[in-house]
């Protein structure tokens, strides 16, 4: 499924102006969108996550630099703010006073990322407050001991999340806010399918499904876990559920079919194919048919102050500066980021004539093979609906 937020952030104005922008580099004033990653902590230790590498370096945002920067970005024409981050935001020991200053500033609360464990009732009101979008629930299991494997929590504390998304429910007396759980499919969880969908319907909220991708799978999970997965996909296909449809896209996502017939898990490695980083390879077809818009529309900065594109652009090497070493609009207009809205432009709007975007090298600096049709910030959070690309293309046409 797809949880847009930028669907309702840009209306058919900036869309035009926003497309009269790519084809001449006028930019809008700043980003419309920000991601912000507030804190490093987090109350979890999912075993998949990058968390013991983050929390080495256990920044947090203080909340005169969160309001510094939110209100400068306000002032170039910011709409919408998402927390999430390689922490948990909760945890921030200032996330009221954040959310506070978000809704002081009149800006879209686009989505809020939390495992639910410091859902309380008090933050639940504050969220509703501001008028929250999406709430994504990282719950990753389905019961108590699995949750625990995933976590390394204690399983009681299950319960606790479960009441608290209970609560939360029950306090949205309009059901504004869109609410949906992740999880994830590996040892712990492989045949737990349907008591993932079993407890979704149960809280009245939606899911998402998917494979661990910053993770090596074991050789058990490979050799014995997937094909009992695969088992359990096809034998949920064979009933009259109303998931058949989502069913099958997960095991689309999940396998591809090599010859002879065998399904195979899909991996990082198995994007290593010819013309690695060459728009004209495979990995890089019919990326234009949704172009993103992430590179003149958002960013995202976390607790260091590095600044990135997107959470689908943030190692070391996609940074584009710090905001305690320049101005966040510096940032905007700087070398860096036009390097990036160069290279979407060639790889998106080839038809424009353009620069090329690839380096002396033959291969693009930041926009990697994940940024294409696949990409799941693309498609899932700055794609927007068919119908604002079909603005989109109507509005590059005329302009």
């Amino acid at each position: 499924m797809c949880h847009s937020d930028l669907s309702y952030v840009l209306g058919s104005q900036d869309i035009r102006r926003l497309s009269a922008g790519i084809r001449s580099s006028e930019l809008l004033p700043g980003p419309r969108y920000l991601e912000i990653h507030v804190t490093d902590r987090c109350n979890s230790r999912c075993y998949f996550c990058n968390q013991d590498w983050v929390k080495a370096q256990a920044r947090e945002f203080s909340l005169d630099t969160f309001r510094q920067v939110v209100g400068r970005l306000t002032d170039n024409g910011l709409r919408a703010v998402r927390f999430s981050g390689g922490g948990d935001p909760t945890v921030h020991p200032d996330i009221l006073k954040m959310l506070q200053i978000i809704h002081r500033s009149g800006l879209v609360l686009a989505r809020f990322d939390t495992n639910g464990i410091r859902l309380t009732p008090e933050l639940s009101k504050r969220l509703l407050a501001c008028g929250l979008e999406v709430l994504h629930i990282s719950l990753q299991a389905p019961t108590p001991e699995s949750w625990a494997k995933v976590t390394q929590r204690r399983p009681a504390d299950f319960h606790t999340v479960i009441e608290n998304i209970r609560a939360f429910k029950q306090l949205d007396k309009t059901q504004r806010t869109s609410v949906y759980a992740t999880f994830a499919l590996d040892e712990p969880t492989f045949d737990k399918l349907e008591q993932m969908i079993l407890l979704c319907q149960d809280l009245d909220i939606d899911y998402t499904i998917h494979e661990l991708n910053c993770y090596t799978y074991s050789d058990r999970f490979l050799l014995e876990c997937l094909p009992k997965l695969k088992n359990q996909l096809e034998r949920l296909l064979a009933t009259e559920s109303p998931e058949r449809g989502r069913l099958a896209e997960m095991r689309n996502a999940f396998f591809r079919r090599r010859r002879g017939g065998a399904g195979k898990l899909r991996r990082p490695a198995d994007q290593a194919r010819k013309g690695k980083d060459n728009p004209g390879s495979e990995t890089w077809a019919n990326v234009a048919e949704q172009p993103c818009l992430a590179p003149w529309t958002s960013v995202l900065i976390r607790p260091s102050g590095n600044v990135y594109l997107c959470c689908a652009l943030a190692a070391p090497k996609h940074i584009l500066g710090n905001i305690f070493e320049q101005d966040i609009m510096e940032i905007w207009k700087g070398n860096a980021l036009e390097r990036v809205r160069q290279e979407a432009k060639a790889l998106y709007f080839p038809g424009l004539s353009l620069r090329a975007g690839d380096d002396a090298g033959g291969r693009y600096r930041y926009l990697v093979p994940r940024c294409g049709s696949d990409c799941p910030v693309k498609v899932g959070m700055l794609g927007g609906p068919r119908s604002m690309v079909a603005q989109m293309t109507k509005a590059l046409a005329e302009s």
